[in-house]
């Protein structure tokens, strides 16, 4: 199973050009693939675009950009220029976000989700292939072809959930990313309704929560506090019944070595193809140092 680093929202404290060397010291320390967030900070692809120049071949994927502020031929834009600074080292993943971000924070209109990815991602995919794209639909009149280099091998992802959700993410893109989704949901739900026939495999990428430390009762009390407000979100509040925990913290993983080595595995044998890891838990400049027990821990067994 592949072992990713992913910067979030909890890496927010971390000041900009900070974040960029704590990147490329990943790099050096042996991380392959990095994936950043679009949350309400810099944004991933500039971000990403930027920081392509500043390492050499580790993989950057943003997860996820919320498309609801955004247009697809725009966003094919973006990409096409990220794409080609990054020197083809670039993944997409994509998200319709939550009703309440979308319409409090933004005052958007957050209407028929599922239907505004699936044209959302034709007209993305059809810039991206083909550089143009003459689509009609519920949402969508576009008309329009760009002077770009186009690309065929990019792959996308969807924050993909529910099972139409994962339908288009079965059949547009190369798979979905998961947060605060357990092993077991992974295992019952989402695996089987991405590849039920077997020339149509795609790929389940699973951001965690991890912290190895010996700690347990510090970094519990922490996560409480960090994911508590998940339960406020329908779609995540869903998993965390599904899978059968109480807390969104119990799906973080925290423990020594063993324990976290363990419960990875069980997500690998769920059907997980890529691990997010989001460490948490650990002094902040100590971790940015590399002064990290856990980024050791994921050093030693990605594969």
């Amino acid at each position: 199973m592949k072992i990713s680093v992913y910067s979030g929202s909890f890496d927010r404290e971390i000041g900009f050009f900070d974040r960029i060397n704590y990147f490329k010291a990943l790099e050096e320390k042996g991380f392959k693939s990095l994936w950043i967030a679009n949350t309400n900070s810099y944004d991933s692809l500039t971000l990403i675009q930027y920081l392509s120049t500043q390492i050499s071949s580790m993989e950057l994927g943003t997860a996820v950009i919320p498309v609801f502020s955004k247009h697809p031929v725009e966003l094919a834009q973006q990409i096409l220029t990220t794409r080609l600074i990054s020197n083809n080292r670039l993944k997409i993943g994509l998200g319709v976000s939550h009703k309440y971000r979308v319409e409090n924070e933004l005052g958007l209109r957050y209407v028929t989700p599922v239907l505004y990815m699936k044209e959302f991602v034709i007209i993305l995919k059809d810039i991206l292939n083909k550089g143009y794209s003459k689509f009609k639909g519920n949402i969508f009149n576009v008309d329009v072809s760009i002077d770009a280099e186009i690309c065929n091998d990019l792959d996308i992802y969807l924050a993909a959930l529910g099972p139409k959700m994962l339908g288009i993410a079965k059949k547009y893109t190369e798979g979905t990313i998961t947060w605060m989704t357990g092993y077991k949901t992974i295992n019952s739900n989402i695996f089987p309704a991405l590849n039920s026939t077997s020339d149509n495999t795609r790929s389940i990428v699973s951001a965690i929560p991890i912290c190895i430390t010996d700690d347990l009762e510090r970094v519990t009390y922490e996560a409480k506090s960090i994911f508590k407000f998940y339960n406020d979100y329908p779609n995540y509040k869903k998993m965390i019944i599904q899978e059968g925990v109480k807390d969104p913290s119990d799906l973080a993983i925290i423990g020594n070595e063993d324990y976290a080595y363990g419960i990875l595995e069980e997500y690998a044998n769920s059907g997980v193809t890529e691990i997010l890891a989001v460490v948490f838990g650990e002094d902040v400049n100590k971790r940015v140092n590399l002064q990290s027990r856990t980024l050791d821990f994921l050093l030693s067994i990605n594969k």
